[in-house]
């Protein structure tokens, strides 16, 4: 049945989720809320002790969390259309993924807003305080560092960093 009482704990603190993979560790507060689908991987790492994990996934919406991700304290994945994770992401400290910017960014402040989705591919790191906005896509191993903010498709393997983002250039030795 379950493997341990962590796993028996993790998914009473996930119960909203529609589905929770094997091996799933919860530390900490995690708060998972909203209408839409919650999906978590199997041996997904969430560390809420030192500030809240937030989850949501709004009517329609789907939140993907793919096998062996790690979840850092203070992480927000918000989603009103599709945010997915792929597998062994890693997102550190209070970083932010979200798929709508909940209101016009150059236009009629009280117009609606279509949400974009959001997909990081394998192996991604975001780094603590960065932002992944609404139509970013984060290809195979790429990295965030500390504070960058991103809004477009970024290629595998890149190295990015600052606001906006840029790649960072890498030393030849």
């Amino acid at each position: 049945m379950f493997a341990s009482l962590d796993e028996l704990a993790a998914r009473a603190r996930l119960w909203r989720c529609a589905q929770v993979g094997a091996r799933v560790r919860v530390r900490g507060r995690v708060v998972v809320h909203g209408h839409g689908r919650i999906v978590v991987g199997d041996d997904v790492s969430l560390d809420g002790r030192e500030v809240p994990i937030e989850l949501f996934a709004g009517p329609g919406a789907e939140l993907v969390i793919g096998d062996g991700c790690v979840l850092a304290a203070g992480v927000s994945l918000e989603a009103h259309r599709k945010v997915a994770l792929g597998p062994r992401c890693t997102l550190d400290r209070l970083a932010k993924v979200m798929d709508s910017n909940f209101h016009a960014v150059n236009a009629d402040r009280l117009a609606p807003v279509t949400p974009a989705p959001v997909l990081l591919d394998e192996g991604v790191k975001v780094g603590e305080r960065s932002i992944v906005l609404p139509g970013a896509h984060l290809e195979a191993g790429v990295t965030l560092l500390p504070y960058t903010v991103v809004s477009r498709r970024v290629r595998a393997g890149a190295t990015l960093r600052g606001c906006p983002a840029r790649a960072v250039e890498k030393v030849k030795g």
